[in-house]
C-alpha cells in the first residue's frame, strides 16, 4: 500500500511542477459564476469542493503544505488542513511517502507505541504489532522490560510471549531461581519453572538434577516411603528403597516404626528389624513388651509372646516368672491347683509350685475358692483338725470352726467327744450339742439324760426342769411323771410318791431240741408307763411283770410258741426316731433284751440266720417301742369296733392310740394300737385301778377310768397294746446288725 501511495504522490508532484494554471473564468455557456468542475490549483479538487467541502484553498494544490495534493489527501482520507493528521509525529507524507504507514491511525499495529516512536526511538515495526514474533506486543515488552526486537530476552530459550504465558519472567532464565533455565524446566525436565521444589520433596529442583541425580518431579525417587530430601537428611540412598538391605523399605523404617534405615537391627536387640516387623515386635526397643525379657529371648528361648507382658495371663509378668518365680511362663497355673501363678505371688502369697502349699491335702485353690479356707494354715479354722481333714473325712468347713454351730469346736466334737460335726444336736433333744456338755451337763447322744421321760430340750426350756436330774424337786416323782400328771416337776408338794412292785419275769433254760420253723412274729406289751421307764403292777393285789411278748406263728399264722421279757429294762429312747411319714411320736423307748422266758423249741441256724435259741435271734435286734397317733390303722379299727357295737367317737377314738415298733431305732411303724387305764390312789399307785370294758383279763373286773391320748404321756398310767400287724421272721432276720 505504501507504494500506491508512493506511485500517485509522484505523479501529483509532477503536475504541480509547472507552475499555477489561471484559473477558466469562463462561465458555463448562457450563464454567469465558477464553474462546477474548474480546479484552479489542479490538486484534484474542483474549487467548488475545496471552497465549500474541504475548506481548502482552491489555489493552493497542497493547502498545509504536507508534501502531499489536497485531492489526494482527500482521497487518502487524511487531512488536507493537517500536516500530521493523525498526531504520531510524521506528517502524512512521511507517512505515505516515505515509512508506508497508515496516516490517519498514529498506532496502525495496534502495539501501544506511536509510529514515530517505533521508528525514531525503538526502532520497531510499526506496521506489525510483535515486531520479534515472540508473541507480545511490542508496547507490552517496552512496558515490562522485554526486547521488542528479540524474541528470547533473556536468551532462556523461551520466547518473551511464552514465558509471560506461563507466568515466568522473560527477564530471567531461571525464574525460580532453582538452577534451572526456565527452558529446561519447560521443555526437558518438564519440572514447574515457578516452583523451586517441583515435587516439594525438600530439595531444588535445580540440585536434584545437576546435585543428586534425583527426580525433580517424583517426590520418592526410589518409592520407598521417604521423600527425597529426607533420604537426604536420613543420609539413605535416595536411589535405594532398603538402604540397609534389612528388607523393610527406609520409609518404613524412618516413618512407622522410627527404626534405623541404615541398621539392620536398630535396638541391636539380636532380631533383624524385618524379623521384629514380622513378629509384631518393636525395632527400636530390645523389650518390646517391657516384661524385662529381649525380644529374642522371648522368641527363641521362651517361645513366650514379646508383645505381651503376661503371655499366660497369669498376672504375672514373663520376665518375672522367668528370673523370679521359676513358674512356667506358657502355663497360667504352674502347679495346677485352680490358682494363677500371679495370684499366688501377690494375692495369696502362695507358693505358685507347690499345688498345697501348707501340706493341709487341699490344693490352694481349693482352699481360696471352694472353702474360703487358708493355703497357708493346715488348721485355717483353729478347730484342731486339719483343712483337708474336715473336707475330705470329717466333711466339715475348714473354715468355719464350729461347722454345725452347736457352740462345739469341730475338733473337739470328733477327737473329745466323738460327736457328729455336722449335727448341731446328735440326740434331737432340742438342745445343741455344746450346751449339754458346756451348760447343762447332759448326754449329748441322749435325748432323755436323766431318763424321765422328758427331753433334755423340753426340760431345759418348756418345764424349766433338771434334764440331768429324773426328780428334779426331789418329791419322789419323776419330771416326766408329774408333767403327764400336770403337776410342777420343779416343786415338791404335788408329787405323789409311788412304791412300785418288783414282778421279775423268770428266764427260761435252753430250748427244747424239737425245732420250730415259725413264719411270723406278733409283738405286744402291757405295764405301767412311769415317766421314763416302765413299772411292775398288781391286779386286786396280784403282782403283775411289765413285760413283752413275742409270739411266733406258722404259715397258717397260728400260734407256735411265745417268748416273754421283763419291760422294766426298757428306757426312754436315746434318740427320737419317728414314724415312717418322719412324724414325731408321743413317747418313745428304747429296749435292750436280755434273758427271756422261752416257750419255744430250737432254730435251725443253718434258715435262720445261724441262731439255733430264738431268744438270741430276739436279743440282735435293736428293738424300740413307742405310742403315737393311730394312723394306718383307724380305718379298719373303727370298722371292726363299730361292727362288734361300740359307739367309736364315744368309747374308743379318744382312748385309742398307735403302737408303735422299731427294730433299727431310726424308723418305726404302726404295729397295732394301744389302750391306757388309770392306776391306783396315792400310797398305792401300782394297783390297777377296775376293769378295761374291752379287756379280756377277767382279773380285772372293777370298772377303771379310762385314760385319754396323748396328753397323759407319760403319766403313771397302765398301757396295753394289740397287735394288729404280723412281722415276718424274713424280715426280722435283715434287722439283725
Amino acid at each position: 500500500m505504501g507504494v500506491g501511495f508512493r506511485i500517485i504522490a509522484v505523479v501529483a508532484l509532477v503536475a504541480c511542477s509547472g507552475g499555477n494554471t489561471t484559473p477558466d473564468d469562463t462561465g458555463p455557456p448562457g450563464g454567469s459564476g465558477i464553474s462546477p468542475d474548474l480546479d484552479s490549483d489542479g490538486d484534484g479538487l474542483s474549487d467548488v469542493d475545496e471552497l465549500n467541502i474541504h475548506l481548502t484553498d482552491p489555489l493552493l494544490a497542497d493547502t498545509d503544505a504536507d508534501g502531499l495534493l489536497d485531492g489526494y489527501e482527500v482521497d487518502l482520507g487524511t487531512d488536507p488542513l493537517a500536516v500530521d493528521t493523525d498526531n504520531d509525529g510524521l506528517t502524512d507524507y512521511q507517512e505515505v511517502l516515505l515509512y508506508g504507514t497508515n496516516p490517519r491511525s498514529g498506532d496502525p499495529d495496534s502495539d501501544v507505541l506511536f509510529d514515530k516512536d517505533e521508528l525514531t526511538i525503538f526502532h520497531t515495526d510499526p506496521l506489525n504489532e510483535d515486531s520479534d514474533g515472540d508473541g507480545l506486543w511490542d508496547g507490552e515488552e517496552l512496558a515490562i522490560g522485554t526486547d521488542p526486537l528479540n524474541k528470547d530476552t533473556d536468551a532462556d530459550g523461551l520466547f518473551d510471549g511464552q514465558e509471560v504465558g506461563r507466568l515466568t519472567d522473560p527477564l530471567s532464565n531461571d525464574t525460580d531461581g532453582d538452577g534451572l533455565s526456565d527452558y529446561d524446566e519447560v521443555r526437558t525436565l518438564l519440572t514447574d519453572p515457578l516452583l523451586v521444589d517441583t515435587d516439594g520433596d525438600g530439595l531444588e529442583d535445580g540440585d536434584e538434577v545437576t546435585v543428586y541425580g534425583t527426580s525433580p518431579r517424583l517426590v520418592d525417587t526410589d518409592s520407598d516411603g521417604l521423600w527425597d530430601g529426607d533420604e537426604l537428611y536420613q543420609t539413605t540412598d535416595p536411589f535405594v528403597a532398603d538402604s540397609d538391605k534389612d528388607g523393610l523399605a527406609d520409609g518404613t523404617e524412618v516413618n512407622i516404626f522410627g527404626s534405623d534405615p541404615l541398621d539392620t537391627d536398630t535396638d541391636d536387640d539380636g532380631l533383624s528389624d524385618l524379623t521384629e516387623y514380622n513378629l509384631g515386635t518393636s525395632p527400636i526397643l530390645p523389650d518390646t513388651d517391657g516384661d524385662e525379657l529381649d525380644d529374642i529371648v522371648e522368641a527363641t528361648q521362651t517361645k513366650t509372646d514379646p508383645t505381651d507382658p503376661d503371655t499366660d495371663d497369669d498376672h504375672l509378668d514373663d520376665g518375672r516368672e522367668v528370673m523370679e518365680t521359676g513358674t512356667n511362663v506358657l502355663d497360667p497355673d504352674t502347679d495346677n491347683d485352680g490358682l494363677l501363678d500371679g495370684d499366688e505371688v501377690d494375692v495369696y502369697l502362695t507358693d505358685p509350685e507347690d499345688p498345697d502349699s501348707d501340706n493341709d491335702t487341699l490344693t490352694d485353690g481349693e482352699e481360696v475358692l471352694t472353702f474360703g479356707s487358708d493355703p497357708l494354715d493346715t488348721d485355717s479354722d483353729d478347730d484342731g483338725l486339719l483343712d483337708g481333714a474336715e473336707v475330705d473325712i470329717f466333711l466339715t468347713q475348714p473354715s468355719v470352726a464350729d461347722t454345725d454351730g452347736d457352740g462345739l469346736d469341730d475338733g473337739d466334737e470328733i477327737l473329745v467327744y466323738d460327736i457328729d460335726p455336722l449335727d448341731p444336736d446328735v440326740d434331737n433333744d432340742g438342745l445343741l450339742d455344746g450346751d449339754e456338755i458346756l451348760t447343762y451337763d447332759t448326754d449329748p447322744f441322749h435325748r432323755d439324760t436323766d431318763l424321765d421321760g422328758l427331753s433334755d430340750g423340753d426340760e431345759a426350756f418348756l418345764y424349766g426342769s433338771d434334764p440331768g436330774l429324773a426328780d428334779t424337786d426331789g418329791g419322789g416323782d419323776n419330771d416326766g411323771a408329774e408333767v403327764g400328771n400336770n403337776s410342777d416337776p420343779k416343786a415338791n408338794i404335788d408329787d405323789q410318791v409311788c412304791a412300785y412292785a418288783t414282778i421279775v419275769v423268770p428266764v427260761s433254760g435252753p430250748p427244747a431240741a424239737t425245732l420250730i420253723d415259725p413264719v411270723y412274729l406278733e409283738v405286744t406289751w402291757k405295764g405301767v408307763l412311769n415317766g421314763g421307764t416302765f413299772e411292775d403292777y398288781q391286779v386286786q393285789g396280784v403282782g403283775r411283770s411289765t413285760k413283752m411278748v413275742f409270739a411266733f406263728k406258722d404259715a397258717g399264722k397260728n400260734q407256735l410258741c411265745s417268748v416273754d421279757y421283763d419291760l422294766t429294762p426298757a428306757v426312754s429312747a436315746a434318740r427320737a426316731w419317728t414314724d415312717e411319714a418322719g412324724n414325731d411320736l408321743y413317747a418313745t423307748y428304747d429296749v435292750d433284751l436280755s434273758g427271756g422266758n422261752s416257750f419255744c423249741g430250737s432254730l435251725d441256724p443253718v434258715e435262720f440266720g445261724g441262731f439255733s435259741d430264738i431268744r438270741d435271734l430276739l436279743e440282735a435286734v435293736p428293738w424300740g417301742i413307742g405310742f403315737g397317733p393311730l394312723g394306718t390303722h383307724a380305718a379298719s379299727l373303727e370298722a371292726q369296733k363299730t361292727l362288734a357295737g361300740w359307739d367309736w367317737t364315744a368309747d374308743w377314738e379318744p382312748f385309742v392310740f398307735g403302737a408303735y415298733l422299731t427294730l433299727d431305732r431310726n424308723v418305726a411303724f404302726e404295729h397295732g394300737y394301744a389302750l391306757g387305764g388309770s392306776i391306783g390312789v396315792l400310797g398305792d399307785c401300782d394297783e390297777v385301778d377296775g376293769d378295761l370294758p374291752w379287756h379280756d383279763d377277767d382279773a380285772l373286773t372293777v370298772s377303771a377310768t379310762i385314760e385319754g391320748a396323748p396328753d397323759d404321756f407319760p403319766a403313771e398310767s397302765y398301757y396295753e397294746t394289740t397287735a394288729l400287724d404280723l412281722i415276718t421272721m424274713v424280715e426280722l432276720l435283715t434287722f439283725v446288725p
